[in-house]
């Protein structure tokens, strides 16, 4: 990048930011650097158009290719924001730990972390409402995977592409609230849609994905100069 990279965008699927590292770690972002490999899979029918099409948005959009669930390719307190939309609901537990750790090392000490999740407290109250279990179950897509494992094609696509779609767990307010205090941030709150602690952050959508999601803010905490 022709700027300083201090903010990061993790999981950003088509959603580039200006100004920020956009890092996204599916299989289409690092397929994009061998097109002649995408348009085969394409031909096979190992992927399908909108895979290809990502692809190639991947390529024109130098977006980064890194795995959230193990390491992000930046030093050690090098950043001031870490922001992330609809990815956190995508990684297994364990992998989740993972990227909190990551992002509280490579966070500056005041440095911020903002995360948007689908909110299962929502969902929850809209199937209260509802009674309709059947649509609660599908809209938190915890079962989406399976029809993908139903068959051999759809197993070898997950191998290729994985189910961008599916989720791995879900979360509220509070909860991811509770994550981020166990990974050694403070001051995690939700915040209010179009409210943020970040204090310029650029053209970050505030709103992103509203009102199906619910957005939470922490801080990594100054260093304590007792320790070494």
């Amino acid at each position: 990048m022709n700027v300083p990279v201090n903010r990061i965008n993790v999981g950003c699927g088509k959603t580039v930011l200006d100004g920020y590292l956009n890092i996204d770690g599916s299989p289409g972002v690092w397929l994009a650097r061998y097109p002649s490999i995408g348009k085969m899979l394409l031909g096979l029918r190992l992927i399908n158009r909108d895979n290809y099409e990502f692809m190639r948005f991947a390529a024109n959009h130098a977006i980064c290719y890194a795995n959230a669930a193990d390491r992000l390719p930046l030093p050690t307190n090098s950043v001031d924001v870490v922001y992330s939309c609809h990815m956190y609901e995508h990684l297994l537990k364990p992998q989740a730990r993972t990227f909190l750790r990551e992002a509280h090392r490579v966070l500056r000490p005041g440095g911020v972390i903002r995360l948007a999740v689908p909110d299962l407290r929502r969902k929850a109250e809209e199937y209260l409402r509802t009674g309709d279990a059947d649509e609660f179950l599908e809209n938190t897509l915890l079962c989406a995977i399976w029809e993908k494992l139903a068959t051999s094609r759809g197993v070898l696509q997950m191998l290729l592409f994985g189910h961008p779609s599916a989720h791995k767990w879900m979360y509220d307010g509070p909860s991811l609230c509770q994550e981020l205090t166990r990974h050694d941030f403070a001051a995690a709150q939700v915040m209010p849609p179009g409210v943020t602690t970040i204090p310029d952050p650029g053209p970050l959508d505030l709103r992103e994905r509203w009102p199906d999601s619910v957005f939470v803010e922490a801080v990594k905490p100054p260093a304590n100069p007792s320790q070494k």
